[in-house]
């Protein structure tokens, strides 16, 4: 069975989310930062696409996108997309695809923090829900808002 690995650039709507969370079996602690990221296209016909993506980033390299990554940023994220399920404020279940990174480049980020190994926890199984609230509005936005 193999995995499929994404690749994809955009700007980072908002500052990056950073905490420090407990295993779930209790042994350490691990870094998590959440951020999202907007990836703009042209069509054929003119008209420009925006597509958004969530992003949770793990380790080292969640140390650095709280260090180096900022609102407007551009970014370059690898990894694969888990499956964040949550309930709406009207009692939906809703289902938010969100990329799970292994690799993240930045021109924000210096060439000395770029190297090293990728920095995920050992078992998927111990991954936790996206952190934050969703809301129903949260894709309603104007690109000067964040740009």
């Amino acid at each position: 069975m193999g995995i499929n690995f994404f690749c994809i650039s955009g700007k980072l709507t908002k500052e990056p989310y950073f905490q420090r969370r407990d295993r779930r079996n209790g042994d350490g602690q691990y870094n998590q930062a959440c951020y999202t990221i907007v990836n703009t296209q042209k069509n054929r016909d003119g008209t420009v696409q925006e597509y958004l993506f969530d992003i949770d980033v793990f380790g080292q390299n969640a140390k650095y996108a709280k260090e180096y990554l900022h609102q407007g940023s551009s970014v370059t994220v690898r990894g694969v997309i888990k499956s964040n399920t949550y309930t709406s404020r009207h009692g939906e279940k809703l289902n938010n695809p969100n990329l799970q990174v292994y690799e993240q480049d930045s021109p924000d980020i210096p060439e000395s923090a770029r190297t090293g190994e990728p920095d995920i926890p050992e078992n998927s199984h111990e991954l936790p829900e996206r952190a934050g609230s969703v809301s129903e509005d949260m894709y309603e936005y104007d690109e000067q808002d964040y740009f």
